[in-house]
């Protein structure tokens, strides 16, 4: 199954060109995407349209209520959910075992912009440490 996931970042100006050195971006920043080269091997991150970004935040801020988050750390992760000015969802045909510096692309985009991965149905921060979700369970598949 291809690896799926999503960034959210705090800003709306992203440029991918300097997130990393095996990261080349090949077209964007653009309204619509970025298409990438990540070590090679193609990639896309496709740019959510700003008249989505509302309805979908909020769908994500639902969803983390019904994750296991301590009742005082809700409001927080909700805020820093609301906060994002971009979201950017990943497109390959890539599996993350087929190039690992897919996974470590997502990281390098949140830490670059202070943003969130969301994968593997878990929200973890830019270090990799998930919030909430499987992951932070330790179950991935």
């Amino acid at each position: 199954m291809p690896a799926q996931a999503a960034v959210y970042l705090p800003h709306h100006d992203v440029d991918l060109a300097s997130v990393a050195p095996w990261l080349l971006v090949l077209s964007g920043p653009g309204a619509e995407h970025f298409d990438c080269l990540v070590d090679g091997d193609a990639v896309r991150f496709n740019v959510m349209p700003a008249a989505d970004l509302t309805r979908h935040l909020q769908g994500m801020c639902g969803w983390l209520a019904t994750q296991d988050v301590p009742a005082e750390d809700l409001p927080l992760l909700e805020a820093a959910v609301m906060q994002t000015r971009t979201a950017l969802g990943l497109e390959t045909d890539l599996e993350f075992d087929d190039n690992h510096r897919v996974w470590e692309c997502l990281f390098a985009i949140a830490d670059r912009y202070d943003g969130l991965v969301f994968v593997h149905s878990s929200l973890l921060l830019p270090g990799g440490e998930a919030i909430c979700g499987p992951l932070r369970d330790g179950v991935t598949g």
